[in-house]
């Protein structure tokens, strides 16, 4: 699933040498890809098949806070096959959408 997220932010433009990156975080948790738009990061987005285990859910969620405030960034996803919702942790709103609909 995330090589298909991959080919669709070729597709809508993204470089990946110039807007479209793999994060780290300091404590080192990783964030699938880091968009970028004149200078600033627009969107964290995780994609996971499914997010129904708890550890799935705490692993990419915490990854996204711990990187949204690095990056100083609230537009966080994660991509899924079928889910939708909003999850709050803590401050932080996270998208929960299938990619079929993010890719639109």
């Amino acid at each position: 699933m995330e090589n298909q997220v991959f080919v669709n932010l070729l597709r809508k433009g993204y470089d990946p040498e110039k807007t479209m990156f793999y994060y780290r975080t300091r404590n080192d948790k990783e964030i699938d890809f880091v968009l970028r738009e004149n200078n600033r990061v627009k969107q964290l987005v995780q994609v996971s098949y499914e997010m129904t285990s708890e550890k799935t859910i705490r692993r990419k969620c915490s990854a996204l806070k711990e990187a949204a405030q690095e990056l100083h960034c609230n537009d966080l996803y994660v991509l899924t096959y079928n889910e939708k919702r909003t999850l709050d942790l803590e401050g932080c709103t996270i998208r929960v959408l299938p990619a079929t609909e993010w890719f639109k």
